[in-house]
């Protein structure tokens, strides 16, 4: 057989396959209600506990079970309610928190079994505090190596005068220089100022925080300082913050401004008004090294940072100003002025040589009505998928999955879009039933690339108007009875198009009870969304139903519902195939990027596996045949650049096998024809 033909052969023989293999999420493995490991069980919340993002840590390859899991951990955070006390951190610091302040922001880890490592609060016994994001800076520790963790959780802190905010600090034990509060950061004030702390994930030991916050131009106005969004930079761990500010100068001490350093373009008058921002901080938290407003004279957020591969960074919000469009020449602006009120907005950043950033995109997304922008998911290509909710039924559509707004009037549907590393418009979506459906966070699946939102629902046909067959495995009905009385989580995974009539729905489940799964009626972004180390989906969402676990029926159920509002975190993984072996991920869906090759191929007696590594790194190498069953190939030290590995194929049989490798970073794979 000519050698073109043989890899033919194989492609079809791997497409025709491909149903058999295909992985579905359809099981809730695990699910957890939340517990402190400081107070419990002597304490049960008497108030709420709300979470608003959930994060996973550096996956491990060693030590893995039987079920082909590798370990990581999960972090949470958030804001409770009704703790109290006081806890040492370092050098003679400490932090007493609850009392009447009434609200602390908090920070958990869990394995990726659902069990609780540990949890912190970091809180003032006269202010209110809530952690709105978290990200994990994941740093590579030898021998081995593996990874370590260090977590990043950012909010507001409420203080009415209170005398008794503590200083910012640093733990000398960190490597960081100590320092003190310096001008942008403001421990008397009124009103609202934000917050960002750095926590060690390996025991949860406050590492530094700090204060950012300005000064309020207006009384009109009055003091807001929020941070809504965190990335570190994959290439310097430098950290990322965004969010909303009413205050001036709090920029002042940054080493790079930015293209716009004045709060709402020197408007003092507005009532109404507040600008995004943008600020770079090294890993001490010490030093600003760059940073921008984002605005004009009404009210813009920017609610959601990630980076790109190359170190770009892509920004989402809500904008009510006029002119903040911009397209640096070679890149689109889709569009360029705003249509209503309020839009959503997306940007695009490049970092300069000499440090600082620069503007590639900014466009806004909207109809006729009011649309918000919440968070997004980058790939591996560089293209940017955004998801929020929008009021309008002119929202722009582009090869969608629903074409047109389904809810009565007055009434919200979610929205997913997709832009590519230029900014043009790839697709653009409805997703919504009869009722109010909003979107706030969304990942990409590393198994199957589709694109999962997770929000919040009282429609009872959510998905149906996507693909009317399709019905979960896990909860079907919103509410879990079909009534429409409260809202419900619910996470919908979508195909990516490329054309018109493409689109379908690969995974849809409501996650609520009797009562109400919401934000509890004030400033909150929830549900949260992350995917797990070995591509399985998690979330976290706050709930007021007890019968949350009976409604969803989990496998395993961990802890038990309690207090007011409790936090619902799950695990949901692949259906398990018949033959209880780890499954072939179908040819369409194995790595197409030029980091890995495999020749020759087809082969007999041996191969060589090509791997392109950017880092020094441990990769584990695995052999599957076609009925799942996974073979150890020799585990290798990869070094920077290119790595030439042979393959002895000399004791497999005759057929055709998926070669997986396992890396810090993620999975690749190829497909490999052994003949005899």
């Amino acid at each position: 057989m000519r050698p073109t033909a043989k890899i033919l052969t194989l492609l079809l023989f791997a497409a025709s396959i491909q149903d058999l293999f295909a992985q579905t999420y359809d099981e809730l493995y695990w699910a957890a209600f939340f517990k402190d490991a400081i107070n419990w069980p002597s304490f049960h919340w008497k108030k709420k506990e709300m979470v608003e993002g959930i994060a996973i840590g550096g996956v491990n390859n060693t030590d893995y079970d039987s079920t082909y899991d590798h370990p990581y951990n999960i972090y949470i955070a958030g804001e409770v309610t009704g703790a109290s006390g006081s806890s040492a951190v370092c050098d003679g610091n400490s932090f007493t928190y609850g009392g009447t302040g009434g609200a602390d922001a908090f920070v958990a880890s869990y394995s990726s079994t659902g069990a609780l490592n540990w949890s912190r609060y970091l809180g003032n016994f006269k202010t209110v505090e809530y952690a709105h994001c978290l990200t994990v800076d994941k740093v590579l520790v030898g021998p081995g190596p593996t990874w370590h963790d260090y977590i990043y959780i950012a909010g507001e802190v409420k203080n009415n005068g209170a005398a008794s905010v503590p200083p910012s600090f640093v733990c000398s034990n960190n490597g960081c220089a100590p320092f003190t509060t310096t001008d942008d950061d403001n421990s008397a004030f009124v009103g609202n100022v934000a917050f960002v702390a750095k926590y060690d994930g390996a025991n949860g030991q406050l590492i530094s925080w700090r204060y950012i916050g300005g000064n309020p131009m207006s009384p009109n106005i009055g003091r807001d300082d929020q941070v809504l969004g965190l990335a570190v930079n994959p290439i310097n761990r430098h950290l990322i913050v965004t969010g909303y500010t009413t205050t001036d100068g709090l920029g002042v001490n940054a080493t790079y401004p930015g293209w716009d350093m004045q709060l709402d373009e020197g408007n003092t008058l507005e009532t109404d008004g507040g600008d995004g921002f943008i600020a770079e901080f090294d890993e001490c938290l010490q030093t600003m090294i760059f940073f921008t407003y984002v605005g004009g004279t009404g009210q813009d957020r920017l609610h959601d940072v990630k980076f790109d591969e190359s170190g770009n960074l892509f920004l989402s919000g809500t904008a009510a100003s006029d002119g903040l469009s911009y397209a640096k020449p070679g890149y689109i602006t889709y569009q360029t002025s705003k249509k209503l009120l309020l839009d959503a907005m997306l940007m695009k950043l490049s970092p300069l040589p000499g440090g600082g950033y620069e503007r590639l995109f900014v466009t806004y997304l909207g109809g006729g009505n009011n649309d918000r922008g919440r968070r997004i998911a980058i790939d591996k290509s560089g293209n940017c998928f955004m998801t929020g909710y929008t009021f309008s039924n002119n929202f722009p559509t582009l090869y969608p999955h629903q074409a047109s707004q389904c809810g009565l009037p007055g009434t919200y549907d979610a929205f997913v879009s997709k832009f590519d590393s230029s900014g043009n418009l790839k697709w653009s979506t409805y997703l919504g039933g009869t009722l109010n459906d909003k979107a706030n966070d969304i990942v990409i699946s590393p198994i199957d690339k589709a694109i999962f939102v997770t929000g919040q629902s009282n429609s009872t046909n959510l998905w149906k108007t996507i693909s009317s067959t399709y019905v979960s495995s896990i909860q079907d009905t919103v509410n879990g009875d079909g009534t429409t009385v409260s809202n419900d989580g619910f996470i919908v995974g979508l195909n990516d198009v490329t054309g018109a009539g493409q689109g379908t729905v690969v995974f849809a489940t409501y996650l609520g009870g009797s009562s109400s799964e919401d934000d509890a009626g004030i400033k909150s972004y929830t549900p949260s969304l992350a995917m797990g180390g070995n591509g399985e989906l998690l979330f976290a969402e706050n709930t007021k139903s007890k019968n949350i676990a009976t409604v969803t029926n989990p496998t395993n159920v961990i802890g038990a519902f309690s207090g007011n509002y409790d936090i619902y975190l799950g695990l949901i993984r692949y259906h398990p195939n018949p033959y209880g072996w780890p499954r072939l991920v179908p040819v369409h869906q194995t790595t197409t990027d030029n980091s890995v090759s495999i020749y020759p191929n087809p082969a007999s007696g041996a191969t060589h596996l090509l791997i392109f590594s950017e880092i020094s790194c441990p990769a584990s190498i695995f052999a599957i045949d076609l009925l799942g069953r996974k073979t150890n190939l020799p585990w290798h030290n990869l070094t920077e650049g290119a790595n030439d590995i042979e393959i002895d194929l000399s004791d497999f049989e005759k057929g055709l096998y998926q070669i997986e490798i396992m890396l810090p970073n993620g999975i690749k794979r190829k497909m490999l024809l052994i003949e005899k």
